[in-house]
């Protein structure tokens, strides 16, 4: 039998700073971990998604004195414009009537879904890998969705259920409201009433004041976020999977659960499931009339507070800034947890993330004691994120001086990402991308003994240097001292070895 060393968290240190600090701006993006958009006079970002090659997708509404409408984004995994989509990298589409983009997903064919609100109603797009309008969705590529009675709809949430089908949720004149569609972009019969079939508004407990997200379950039972109650507060329900009816008493009282958390106000902006089935739910939690701050919340399977997390189930970010507005959260594949949005006075705002422990602790390795704030321009508003396949982060907002543009910035971010088999087809890769100094340290921990060995190859793939090689090395915890004086600033891949297999990371020289 061949044998294996497991290598657990391969990273890149130079002096005393880790390659890869979570929470730095990766200079590697745009400039200087920065892209920033015009498209027509001004240009609102409503969310982002990242493909599984790690290109980037952004969406939202252009708009000038004359007409608005669409802008579709893609970026390369660098944040230059990728010009196999739309010829430039950008689509734009007039739509009389536009008024928000809310969400952006990509399905498995890679086939690109767009959601927002056109004219009071629900409006819904595909849009084909090349950029182009897929003519075999909907009715020439689009679904709008006004219903009876229901008076104004506002799209607040797009969700790609694992059968193809496309959930959209949001508001309404008298609560909240779901749509589905199916594949094809008809609305799909066997959701809702018999009267109103592939729709239906919701009360449920607090009559929702406002939806700001879903999520569905792998048994496809759907949760929605947002606030009700008096005073407002955090409300998650969960519904059936054909909508009929909310899911009680299997979860909180008649299918819902408030959660008090400021005692003014607050808003659920976003929901997450982990793994284990548990429910993260997160926003803004205004603590009184001036101060405003993140909050996330723990729910176990049964619209129960999970007592383990945080203070009695909820955490709040308790940073400097007193006016912070949480929008969007990620659960990385590490059980982390990212809340982002921004902070500042209304007029004058910088992007802001929070990353928490899987336990709701404020994760100290992450920023300022959890916290990072970037200034981008005199107005920036975070509004959605999303992880890179290598771990990074990448946090879509708008940005203003004079007129409002895209903006997408991307952090570093180190994953504790289990073991790395050598001898496994693909293995796996970090990337650090930092620029070296003369001399690194390579940390790493080993599961068994083995002998390794590490070479630096270029970007032709020519190995320029043989840092040690058939070294023993012992089970656990080490930290080697490379000398790379004499290699020439450029990219190369560093390869960690054991004979059967091997595990890469990219650096950079300079």
């Amino acid at each position: 039998m061949r044998s294996s060393t497991p290598l657990l968290c391969c990273a890149i240190i130079a002096g005393n700073t880790l390659f890869g600090q979570s929470g730095v701006l990766d200079a590697s993006w745009g400039t200087a971990g920065t892209t920033i958009g015009n498209y027509e006079l001004n240009s609102v970002l409503g969310s982002i998604a990242v493909q599984t090659d790690g290109k980037v997708l952004a969406a939202g509404r252009y708009y000038n004195p004359i007409i608005g409408g669409l802008a579709v984004v893609r970026y390369d995994p660098d944040g230059s414009l990728d010009d196999t989509f739309s010829g430039d990298g950008i689509q734009l589409r007039a739509v009389i009537g536009l008024q928000d983009i809310c969400g952006i997903a990509v399905q498995p064919d890679g086939k690109i879904l767009v959601c927002g609100t056109v004219s009071d109603n629900f409006y819904l797009t595909r849009i084909n890998t090349d950029g182009s309008t897929d003519l075999d969705f909907g009715t020439d590529g689009v679904v709008t969705l006004g219903a009876s009675g229901s008076g104004i709809l506002e799209a607040k949430a797009l969700c790609l259920q694992t059968d193809g089908k496309i959930l959209v949720a949001g508001d309404s004149d008298i609560g909240g409201a779901m749509a589905r569609f199916l594949p094809d972009g008809m609305l799909d019969p066997d959701f809702g009433s018999s009267t109103t079939p592939g729709f239906i508004t919701i009360g449920g407990i607090g009559d929702f004041t406002a939806v700001w997200d879903a999520a569905v379950q792998p048994d496809g039972k759907i949760l929605l976020a947002g606030q009700a109650g008096t005073p407002l507060q955090f409300v998650v329900s969960r519904f059936l999977a054909d909508g009929t009816q909310n899911d009680g008493p299997n979860f909180g009282q008649f299918g819902g659960v408030l959660l008090p958390f400021g005692t003014v106000a607050d808003r659920a902006s976003a929901v997450e499931l982990q793994p284990d089935g548990k429910i993260l739910v997160a926003g803004t939690v205004f603590v009184d009339d001036i101060t405003f701050d993140f909050g996330v919340a723990r729910l176990s399977t049964d619209g129960s507070l999970d007592q383990s997390f945080g203070s009695a189930g909820k955490a709040t970010s308790g940073s400097p800034a007193f006016h912070e507005t949480c929008t969007s959260m990620v659960l990385q594949p590490d059980g982390k947890i990212l809340l982002g949005g921004y902070a500042g006075n209304g007029d004058m705002n910088d992007l802001m993330l929070v990353r928490y422990n899987a336990d709701g602790v404020r994760d100290s390795g992450f920023g300022t004691d959890g916290v990072v704030i970037t200034n981008v321009q005199t107005n920036d508003r975070g509004e959605s994120l999303a992880l890179q396949p290598d771990g990074k982060i990448i946090m879509g907002g708008t940005t203003y001086i004079t007129n409002e543009d895209f903006v997408l910035v991307r952090y570093l971010n180190t994953l504790t990402i289990g073991l790395v088999e050598f001898g496994t087809i693909g293995g796996s890769t970090l990337v650090y991308p930092t620029p070296l100094s003369d001399q690194a340290t390579l940390s790493y921990e080993l599961k068994n003994p083995g002998s390794l060995s590490c070479e630096l190859f270029d970007a032709q793939g020519r190995m320029v240097r043989s840092l040690f090689s058939n070294a023993k090395r012992m089970a656990g915890s080490h930290r080697e001292t490379l000398d790379v004086s004499c290699i020439a600033a450029g990219k190369y891949t560093l390869v960690l070895s054991d004979g059967s297999g091997r595990t890469t990371v990219d650096v950079v020289k300079q």
